[in-house]
């Protein structure tokens, strides 16, 4: 693919390498996977770690509500 000029080299710390893992078919025809490999990436990678609300706990402070509403920006 570099030497059609599909994708160009990248000097990006953020950059991702890639390599096309041939697939297992049934009618022996070659077939790849693209995989991106981002180990690096998650090296410098900063997770916000949040717990999630216990769902119970949110669906019952609905109870009796008669109204609803969804608001997206």
């Amino acid at each position: 693919m570099l030497v059609k000029g599909v994708i160009r080299e990248s000097t990006s710390p953020w950059a991702a390498p890639f390599i096309l893992v041939p697939k297992k078919t049934l009618d022996e025809k070659p077939k790849y996977r693209f995989c991106v490999d981002f180990t690096s990436l998650n090296a410098v990678s900063r997770f916000d770690s949040h717990s999630l609300p216990i769902l119970d706990e949110t669906t019952s402070t609905l109870f009796g509500s008669r109204y609803f509403s969804v608001l997206d920006s």
